[in-house]
């Protein structure tokens, strides 16, 4: 297993307790961080990327996303992952660096690609990730329920098996006061990991 700061730093953890928060030193102007930096929000409309403090590129890991939708941006909110390369100043998905889940009219995104996935997201709901960095791919869960007909116990229907270099929680909480909370301490999940998976995103 690899952990690694952006730019391959060794960083401090973003909220303590030896679990990755939201880097402060790695998030586009329109976002704000709070509660122990575990807590990204919008400070206006069209906040792009923010990337974890710990990247990896092994291992098989669950974390989840806890979502503050704002009655002015409903659904206009996405979670996934993204590599180093990925550009501050473009959504999750937007680009080849990043993998994405959008709730509004809900679809996956890589590369400026969509299509139809999941179910609209809603205030409160838990959006969980399984990441497999050995095979490349990605599953996300919404309120304990694998969308997409995945199976990521059993290594089928991925969202995406596609992803490459070193690998960090990212966000883009686009419309003014959306939020999303990041949960990688397993004490604080929702629900299991998959069986195979880690539950949780140390440094």
């Amino acid at each position: 297993m690899t952990t690694r700061g952006h730019h391959g730093l060794l960083l401090p953890s973003a909220g303590g307790g030896g679990y990755s928060g939201w880097n402060p030193a790695d998030k586009d102007a329109n976002t704000v961080l709070s509660e122990s930096n575990f807590r990204a929000t919008a400070a206006s409309n069209f906040a792009q990327l923010v990337r974890s403090v710990a990247g990896k590129t092994d291992g098989k890991w669950y974390v989840e996303f806890v979502l503050g939708i704002s009655t002015t941006g409903v659904g206009v909110i996405a979670v996934g992952a993204a590599n180093e390369s990925a550009s501050l100043a473009q959504f999750v998905g937007q680009n080849q660096n990043g993998w994405g889940h959008w709730g509004q009219t809900p679809r996956r995104w890589h590369n400026s690609v969509a299509t139809a996935y999941g179910t609209a997201f809603a205030n409160n709901d838990v959006i969980g990730m399984a990441l497999d960095l050995p095979n490349n791919s990605v599953w996300w869960s919404r309120n304990g329920e694998w969308q997409g007909g995945g199976n990521p116990a059993a290594g089928t229907g991925a969202a995406f098996t596609s992803l490459s270099g070193t690998i960090y929680l990212a966000a883009s909480c686009w419309a003014s006061s959306n939020n999303v909370l990041v949960r990688t301490d397993p004490a604080t999940q929702a629900s299991s990991a998959p069986a195979s998976f880690t539950a949780g995103w140390p440094d």
